[in-house]
């Protein structure tokens, strides 16, 4: 999990237009490399060395944009911000007081959820009267 700090840089704009500006950049001048050197060499080994090379960093950027890409747009916002505890089972009874007092959306990933429903909703369900607020409640079931 990164430090939130981090990741309000990672997630601005100016953040996200230099990534795009640089690597478009570097895609360019890769592919213009590529241009110049397939024309330099001729057809010896090291014009397909460097023709190998070059396709190779222009193709992984390429796959850095795209996954970057898919990352912002199908990633919810509620999610970026969202902080995910990774708890063993002992220690989700110490953790559920910390976790639940002032969520206002809470999401459950698990298979049965029998913990969830004697422990954690009711307890959710109580501190959200408490506060007199809505809290927004997802659950997601894991099949085998």
């Amino acid at each position: 999990m990164l430090d939130p700090a981090v990741q309000g840089v990672i997630r601005s704009r100016h953040t996200i237009r230099r990534f795009y500006g640089l690597t478009t950049g570097v895609l360019v001048i890769t592919i213009a490399m590529l241009i110049v050197l397939a024309d330099f060499f001729g057809l010896d080994w090291r014009r397909e060395a460097a023709v190998s090379i070059l396709a190779h960093v222009a193709a992984t950027l390429v796959l850095l944009m795209v996954v970057y890409g898919v990352w912002l747009v199908a990633t919810p916002r509620e999610l970026w911000t969202a902080k995910v505890s990774v708890l063993r089972s002992r220690e989700i009874a110490e953790s559920i007081d910390l976790l639940v007092s002032g969520a206002s959306d809470y999401w459950f990933m698990g298979r049965s959820g029998n913990y969830f429903r004697a422990e954690v909703l009711p307890r959710l369900d109580k501190e959200s009267r408490k506060a007199r607020r809505v809290s927004r409640i997802r659950i997601v079931l894991l099949s085998e």
